[in-house]
């Protein structure tokens, strides 16, 4: 219990548990499983390898140059995989967006509401030299991401609503290996504000 206070690196390898307030000033480096009860406090280099819990809330400060916001939440999901010749599979959803899958190589998006005060949600698209940006101005409106996605294929997707600040920003990769089963797998992050 009690208090922490690193001044240069720490270097951690296998299970480490700490309990209390820790400030670490310079480079750390985190191999294994690591549980963190209190507040931490971090400056400098972090690199952390394999799996880091967090219970509450998460704070990352930009440098004073920085004129951007940090996201108040930052949330990876758990990497989805599916059958390629899957008909109408639902991949992820939340109360915003729903990502689907229809068994005529079709990547789907439903915009399940739109921004506070009507505001209308965007959505940029790549994949390869392929660039699409799309605008929704209702709820519910269900569009075709991706009409073509061929084996060996990696397509990302940015869903957002400009000047809605309690609306998420979503970063979607979508990734085709091959006509295996399963051949394709999805990873959903999303990004709050306030």
């Amino acid at each position: 219990m009690g208090q922490l206070n690193l001044r240069h690196s720490f270097n951690s390898s296998g299970s480490t548990s700490m309990t209390g307030s820790i400030r670490i000033t310079g480079s750390m480096r985190l191999t294994g499983d690591k549980t963190t009860i209190g507040n931490c406090f971090y400056s400098g280099s972090n690199t952390i390898t394999g799996s880091l819990g967090v219970t509450g809330s998460i704070s990352i400060s930009q440098t004073s140059a920085s004129v951007s916001r940090s996201p108040k939440v930052l949330a990876h999901y758990q990497p989805v995989t599916w059958y390629y010749n899957s008909d109408n599979t639902d991949l992820w959803s939340d109360d915003y967006i729903k990502l689907s899958w229809d068994a005529s190589a079709d990547l789907e998006l439903t915009i399940l509401q739109t921004g506070s005060s009507g505001r209308y949600v965007q959505v940029a698209y790549e994949r390869g030299s392929t660039n699409t940006i799309n605008t929704i101005e209702a709820n519910g409106v269900k569009f075709d991401l991706d009409s073509s996605f061929s084996t060996r294929t990696m397509g990302n997707a940015r869903v957002f609503c400009i000047g809605d600040n309690t609306y998420p920003v979503y970063h979607i990769t979508i990734v085709r290996t091959s006509n295996e089963n399963p051949g394709i797998w999805g990873q959903v992050s999303r990004m709050t504000y306030d």
